[in-house]
């Protein structure tokens, strides 16, 4: 945790990468990793991470939420969506409609994004 404070990118990386697959099972280790991925420009390695944590712990909104925020960064903005609005049915929450806000602004949903 010190290096994720001191916004150590490479040390945080570095200690997710080489954790063994118990100590990374979790969605929270996963989605961690993913932001991680993506400060280093490394958009599809997050992705493929997060889409890890999907698949492990299908009812977790936070992995849902952040998957969809990725898709929207590689242009993916119907998955987007579709994981913002699984977030949100898990989790109705401050960052899970922030998400969701963002992937119907994406379509161009004004409307329904306020």
């Amino acid at each position: 945790t010190i290096a994720l404070t001191q916004n150590n990118t490479n040390a945080v990386t570095g200690l997710l990468e080489s954790a063994n697959t118990e100590q990374l099972s979790t969605a929270a280790a996963l989605v961690a990793l993913s932001y991680a991925q993506q400060k280093q420009l490394q958009l599809l390695a997050a992705l493929e991470t997060v889409n890890r944590a999907v698949a492990g712990h299908d009812q977790s909104w936070l992995a849902r939420a952040r998957r969809s925020e990725l898709k929207m960064s590689v242009g993916d903005i119907d998955g987007a969506l579709a994981d913002a609005q699984a977030a949100n049915e898990q989790s109705a929450n401050a960052r899970s409609y922030t998400v969701l806000g963002f992937a119907f602004l994406a379509q161009t949903q004004i409307d329904r994004a306020a």
